[in-house]
């Protein structure tokens, strides 16, 4: 029988959502939720069995009379999905997910960030990045900074670097991917 925790690739989503559809309904209604935030007009998503003996995602959609598969939905649905699978997995309490804002439409990674921070009620939650529209929809004390001093990685979190962020920030004075890339706090640039 296939594992029904998601992989690191995502081979095996529709076995990993049937497994949550199946065995943890909060979770399965967790990603479905969201993903109907992001897809609207999502009606369902199932997972069909197909002639090969392997499993399907379908997707139904208000407004069409059959569903789609994966091959035929947007690559950003099935990363969205997978994304979501994975963060709402009560299997893990800690979810990595590097540059998740890939594939995804800029609205779509709003969703996500909120999403992520209803998961990280009970798991932990790391996300990295270098994207811009994913760094605006934190907050100052979510933000940790990577910096490589002399050979060493050292991780801060922004607000300890500079707790006038926090207070621009909430003043409207810049937004947080300006103020990280403006080289105020130089840890957050790239050395030159």
């Amino acid at each position: 029988m296939p594992n029904p925790h998601l992989a690191r690739d995502g081979a095996n989503l529709p076995f990993a959502f049937l497994g949550l559809r199946d065995h943890d309904r909060q979770a399965f209604q967790a990603v479905l939720s969201a993903v109907r935030v992001i897809m609207p007009t999502l009606v369902d998503i199932d997972v069909e069995h197909t002639l090969l003996n392997s499993l399907e995602l379908r997707f139904i959609e208000d407004g069409f009379n059959h569903a789609w598969t994966s091959d035929e939905v947007s690559d950003g649905t099935i990363r969205a999905l997978g994304l979501l699978a994975a963060m709402f997995d009560p299997y893990s309490k800690v979810v990595l997910i590097e540059e998740p804002e890939n594939s995804l439409h800029p609205w779509a990674i709003g969703q996500f960030v909120e999403a992520c921070r209803l998961a990280s009620k009970s798991k932990q939650v790391m996300l990295t990045t270098h994207s811009p529209i994913l760094i605006n929809q934190l907050r100052p004390d979510d933000i940790w900074v990577v910096s490589k001093p002399a050979g060493e990685t050292k991780i801060d979190k922004l607000v300890d670097l500079d707790p006038e962020a926090k207070i621009g920030w909430e003043n409207g004075q810049f937004t947080l991917s300006e103020y990280v890339d403006s080289g105020i706090v130089p840890e957050a640039v790239p050395a030159l």
